[in-house]
């Protein structure tokens, strides 16, 4: 009995590994595809602890098949729970369809009804949290399924084989169960953290290249620039209004290409930052105030609902910088009579700011990239200006994250530590 609870438990703990095996680089471009991996691979384990059964009654099996389903529905959302719930439910109806299948069927759907809703909370909370709340969504759910068990035993009148297990060993099953979870959670927080270092070192390896790449030359590129600039103005007073055309087009691109210069330059040569108390409810109503001209030009209307007495530490110029940039991308996203809603707001000690815009959205391998360099959404953009705000974002001690779905719009959310309103 206990060796098949051990048995069960490695089989719960073998998805981690096998999961990090399978998933490596190739799906790192698509979000679904490591979802349904690990739905497949923990409704496998699954399968396997009701091949393994650590007790096995008439038509019963008592094993610790909801843990590797937990597992599935927690980290891997709606899809990994319902490949795993299907393919558990699938080979319970391959062993039999007595009265024992319809119990696991209505728990599947409990479960999974329950767990969802949290999912999508469960994966910002911090390692500690994660366990607390793993382990007492356990808890919970084994309290659920033993009254099952024992209902389906006194249906068949066979509740002697029930009390015959003893306390004992569903205190020792309860145990395994609550472990196999704690080490599952550990190890896949382990493997998103691999990843993310992984994924912050190829950033870096970037914006090094970057920066050496406009300390090399920026200053070099610009001081011509600007002298063709100068002569191209001279000479454009003396010449035919068609020629005085193209020669504003062309101060026009000089202008494009010294804003490229300058945003390379905002990476080679770092700024002394001076941080202050800043109340951003009120610096972001006059910035949007400010980029309102832009936004009618583009026939956008943006809309705020921005919380009173919001205050983060940080330069102010810097703010200034992140917020027009976005504002000015969600804008410039945004299609005719669209509209793009600011809103700010308090939340667990951090200040949150979410820019939505009503564009055409973004799919999954757009968004992966967002922040690379030279990488762009926009026709004649460079992404400088995204990786001069992510930058900036981080100097506040900050978060930028993107959600998008194409065809329905991108929403940038920052999170900023927050600070107390001065008494």
């Amino acid at each position: 009995m206990f060796k098949g609870l051990l048995l069960n438990t490695l089989i719960i703990i073998m998805p981690v590994f096998i999961y990090q095996l399978l998933r490596l680089e190739r799906y790192r471009g698509a979000v679904w595809m490591p979802q349904w991996l690990l739905g497949i691979i923990c409704g496998l384990a699954s399968i396997l602890c009701m091949m393994f059964p650590v007790v096995q009654g008439s038509s019963f099996f008592l094993d610790l098949r909801w843990v590797p389903f937990i597992i599935a529905v927690l980290y891997g959302g709606y899809r990994g729970g319902i490949v795993a719930g299907i393919l558990l439910l699938g080979y319970r109806a391959y062993v039999d369809f007595s009265l024992a299948f319809y119990f696991v069927v209505i728990m599947n759907f409990l479960l999974f009804f329950l767990l969802l809703p949290i999912s999508k909370r469960f994966i910002e909370l911090s390692l500690p949290r994660k366990i607390l709340s793993g382990t007492v969504l356990l808890v919970c759910s084994y309290v659920i399924v033993i009254p099952f068990i024992w209902y389906y035993f006194y249906s068949i009148n066979n509740l002697s084989f029930f009390f015959q297990q003893g306390l004992r060993f569903f205190l020792f099953s309860g145990l395994c169960t609550i472990g196999a979870v704690m080490c599952s959670i550990i190890l896949f927080e382990r493997i998103y953290e691999n990843e993310r270092m992984q994924q912050e070192f190829s950033k870096a390896e970037k914006l090094n290249m970057v920066s050496e790449l406009a300390a090399a030359i920026a200053h070099e590129v610009r001081n011509p620039l600007t002298v063709v600039r100068g002569f191209i103005q001279l000479t454009k007073e003396n010449v035919t209004e068609q020629h005085k055309y193209f020669m504003e087009t062309a101060i026009l691109e000089l202008d494009r290409a010294e804003g490229i210069i300058t945003d390379y330059l905002n990476f080679a040569k770092p700024k002394s930052i001076h941080k202050e108390r800043l109340h951003i409810s009120q610096e972001l109503l006059a910035l949007l105030e400010f980029i309102q001209s832009y936004a009618n030009l583009k026939g956008v209307h943006i809309e705020s609902q921005i919380e009173g007495d919001l205050f983060i530490t940080g330069d102010p110029l810097q703010f200034k910088q992140v917020i027009l940039n976005l504002v000015k991308n969600a804008v410039e996203a945004t299609e005719n009579q669209g509209s793009v809603l600011v809103k700010a707001y308090a939340q667990n000690r951090t200040v949150l700011i979410q820019i939505a815009d009503t564009g055409e959205g973004m799919r999954p391998d757009q968004l992966q990239r967002l922040g690379s360099p030279y990488y762009s959404t926009k026709e004649k953009g460079t992404g400088l200006g995204l990786m001069v705000t992510f930058r900036l974002v981080e100097e506040f001690k900050g978060r930028l994250r993107f959600e998008s779905q194409y065809g329905k719009g991108t929403t940038a959310m920052l999170k900023f530590p927050c600070e107390s309103p001065a008494k």
